[in-house]
């Protein structure tokens, strides 16, 4: 069997892109003549790179919610605006926590 030139970015790219199920990625690296342990080898790479960004997203949006929550630490202790008062104690505090927990279905799914 002729070896065939494999550029997992390029493929990653563009099973991403038409969001494609193992099943249809399957057909097409068969169709590019790729033996079995090298479709191993690529849907393991899909299968990681694509948990990794979700990984990055979940932390991201763990900073965002922490600082959400310090702030209203803050403001809460300032007491800039004493009509405020409810909405930085409840509201973003609140809010922090909805995108820490949402951050952290992205890091442990």
């Amino acid at each position: 069997m002729a070896e065939v030139s494999i550029s997992y970015a390029e493929f990653y790219e563009k099973w991403k892109a038409n969001n494609h199920t193992e099943d249809v990625i399957i057909d097409e690296l068969r169709q590019h003549g790729m033996d079995s342990l090298q479709i191993v080898e690529m849907i393991s790479f899909y299968k990681k790179k694509r948990n990794d960004e979700k990984q990055y997203l979940g932390f991201i949006l763990l900073g965002v919610g922490a600082f959400l929550g310090f702030l209203s630490c803050v403001f809460t202790m300032l007491d800039l605006v004493p009509e405020l008062r409810g909405f930085m104690l409840y509201g973003l505090t609140s809010l922090a926590l909805v995108v820490i927990f949402v951050g952290l279905y992205f890091v442990f799914e």
